[in-house]
């Protein structure tokens, strides 16, 4: 049976290949091989289906933010721009390519984050066909393998990406780096703690922006939760540093934010994630 899914990656903006009055173009990881967590169970993205489908993404359009309610892009007015010259690299086991965002498409304040390094994810939407055998990927077990990927979108600026960077996004000089057992992560910007596997809807919220310190909560079920935090090293964060923080604040990981809706103001939520963290 034909599917349709979405996987995502993280973007790091350091490298900026045009800065023009037309487009914004940076380069990004969009798909590596690798095993990661769905709704259903440990999924497997096989190296070989990868490299098969790098050249169905040539072309495809770019969505801000999120990714089309309706899974797969309908409307030509969610286009903010296209994905250019999507290479499979055996280094990275992934698919590279350029993003090509239209400025005239695109909120200046959307571009600026990119740019700064504040939207820092990417995700890929797809057809596949679901395998439910299971096994081993480099001793992480998986309960099912997709395969035959057809590439529809690719979504910038979304809160969390399954595989992070340094390992997928923007930025591809650093990413030949093999994952760690470490759920602790140092890419360039921040410390990341990695205690609890992302779900499929997560969003970034500030925990205390004079200390550098953000948290990715996540939508487990009926509940938000804490998923990780971000520790900024240009505020001094230091792994040895952050990891004594989350030690002395980890009875807060059970935090619950709630989805914004019309009775809940989403600032007041983030300000009671705040006080509950103690900071």
């Amino acid at each position: 049976m034909r599917k349709i899914g979405i996987n995502q990656a993280e973007i790091d903006s350091t490298k900026i290949i045009e800065d023009s009055e037309c487009c914004l173009v940076v380069p990004a990881i969009i798909a590596r091989e690798g095993v990661f967590k769905h709704p259903e169970g440990m999924v497997y993205y096989p190296a070989d289906e990868i490299r098969e489908a790098a050249w169905t993404a040539e072309n495809v359009w770019i969505v801000a933010e999120k990714h089309p309610d309706t899974l797969i892009l309908t409307d030509r007015y969610e286009i903010k721009g296209r994905v250019e010259n999507p290479i499979f690299s055996s280094d990275i086991s992934g698919i590279i390519a350029n993003l090509r965002f239209y400025k005239k498409f695109n909120d200046p304040n959307f571009l600026a984050d990119i740019k700064s390094g504040k939207r820092k994810d990417v995700s890929w939407g797809y057809f596949y066909d679901e395998d439910l055998t299971s096994g081993e990927w480099q001793g992480q077990h998986y309960d099912s393998v997709r395969r035959n990927f057809l590439v529809n979108h690719v979504a910038a600026g979304v809160p969390v990406g399954r595989c992070t960077w340094p390992y997928c996004g923007i930025a591809v000089d650093q990413v030949i780096r093999k994952p760690a057992a470490d759920p602790w992560e140092e890419t360039e910007d921040y410390i990341r703690s990695g205690h609890k596997e992302p779900s499929d809807t997560c969003r970034t919220i500030d925990i205390s922006e004079e200390q550098g310190i953000k948290a990715i909560t996540c939508k487990y079920g009926d509940k938000w939760d804490i998923q990780s935090y971000l520790f900024s090293k240009e505020k001094g964060w230091t792994k040895e540093k952050a990891q004594a923080w989350f030690n002395e604040h980890k009875t807060a990981d059970s935090v619950e934010v709630s989805q914004p809706t019309m009775e809940v103001d989403p600032l007041k939520e983030i300000e009671r994630a705040k006080r509950l963290l103690g900071s």
